[in-house]
């Protein structure tokens, strides 16, 4: 059996790793991926892969006026850039791959079977090429979300009716057209079924590479503590970890001396840290690496003492499942999550035993301590993850759930 996958691979690579597993592991099951992309991957070179090469840089796009402004810009060219972008950047940056994608896909099906077709959102392209495939020659379609589309938390025109509701409108549209929707969690999945009744849904969690595993990596020295990916201007916030630290160096009860604390991000995240870290005094131990290759954060996050992972502190975050936390269980070190509590995350690190979700100052001041008590002691901090829990979440197990979904479509 054959399956078309169309994924549009952006610089996230987290994100599009829930791709590549389902990719690398869906012939253990019978199934021969084809993949439809806009660039190469190594990962990829043992598939059939399909190439469209496209330049999403949408500052490119923009009139001259607007190319070069800042957060410290013009509030009006500001507006006028965010308005720019509502009309002419719809349904996304991606858009005009729609129609190259598109013809090489009709190509493809005069000389290949294709049996079933698997779209993957963000961005919204891949869903609309998956569509005119699905609605043109009849094969069975499975779209899936690893966010949601109008309805996610960081969706940026949540506020400006006009593009919403005509985005809302494709949306419908589009993917009523589906014979399943896959989405990551329960909770985003009570969403997407507000708007979306009459879809077949089925919740299919992210997972990890087993093949890409800590088996006993050494330890920093240091009571490090890493963090690996962004910062969403501000909204995963890691003031409240850098006040808890404060205030246990003004009682005494930690060396800051002992202490590492490595951001590694996009550089905006960069600024952003600089304009508070030094009202905290911590400046000396806060240090910002930049982007590097994921092979070498995931070492990094391998002989780190705790794994920090923040969420934005809101009710909408309930659902999300940040692909890092999966990249986290298979380091098998201790998780430290300071953001909203009581979501999908926290029941994930209660199931797996690999660590605590907190959003209250004496609460991340009290965990800190007990760990850092045990790096004192021991020189590490320990790890209590449950195998077989963490099992479940791992690529194949993942690749399991959507083998059953393609066999339903085929069914039907």
């Amino acid at each position: 059996m054959k399956v078309l996958v169309i994924y549009y691979k952006q610089d996230a690579v987290v994100s599009t790793l829930r791709l590549g597993g389902l990719i690398k592991y869906l012939p253990e099951f019978g199934w021969e991926p084809i993949i439809l992309t806009n660039k190469p991957s190594p990962e990829l070179n043992k598939f059939k892969v399909i190439t469209v090469p496209y330049d999403d840089d949408y500052i490119k796009r923009l009139p001259k006026l607007l190319r070069n402004i800042k957060n410290n810009s013009n509030i009006l060219l500001k507006i006028i850039k965010f308005t720019w972008m509502a009309f002419f950047l719809y349904p996304d940056a991606q858009k005009y791959w729609y129609e190259p994608a598109l013809a090489v896909v009709e190509d493809l099906l005069e000389n290949e079977d294709i049996d079933a077709v698997i779209s993957s959102f963000p961005p919204v392209t891949p869903h609309l090429i998956a569509k005119s495939i699905h609605e043109n020659y009849g094969i069975p379609w499975i779209a899936d979300l690893r966010d949601l589309w109008t309805q996610y938390g960081y969706y940026v025109y949540k506020l400006f009716p006009p593009r919403l509701y005509r985005e809302r409108r494709l949306e419908k549209n589009t993917l009523s057209q589906a014979d399943y929707l896959t989405i990551v969690s329960e909770p985003l999945a009570e969403k997407l079924r507000k708007i979306h009744k009459d879809s077949s849904i089925r919740i299919i969690p992210n997972g990890f590479d087993p093949e890409i595993v800590n088996q006993g990596h050494p330890l920093t020295k240091k009571f490090s503590i890493i963090y690996a990916g962004g910062l969403w201007s501000g909204r995963r916030d890691p003031r409240i970890l850098f006040e808890a630290i404060k205030q246990l160096k003004l009682e005494n009860k930690i060396d800051l001396n002992d202490f590492e604390i490595n951001f590694f991000g996009p550089d905006e995240d960069r600024y952003w840290i600089q304009n508070f870290i030094k009202g905290y005094g911590l400046e000396e131990i806060v240090n910002f690496q930049g982007l590097i290759p994921r092979d070498e954060v995931i070492k990094k996050e391998w002989g780190s003492q705790l794994l920090l992972l923040l969420l934005w502190d809101n009710p909408d975050e309930k659902g999300v499942v940040p692909g890092k936390i999966f990249e986290y269980l298979a380091a098998k070190r201790p998780i430290l999550v300071i953001g909203y509590v009581g979501g999908v995350v926290d029941d994930l690190l209660k199931q797996t035993h690999t660590g605590i979700s907190l959003n209250n100052v004496n609460e991340i001041k009290r965990e800190l301590l007990k760990a850092y008590s045990e790096f004192k002691c021991s020189g590490m901090v320990s790890y209590n993850g449950v195998y077989e829990e963490i099992e479940k979440y791992n690529h194949k197990e993942m690749t399991k759930k959507f083998v059953d979904v393609l066999n339903r479509v085929l069914k039907n």
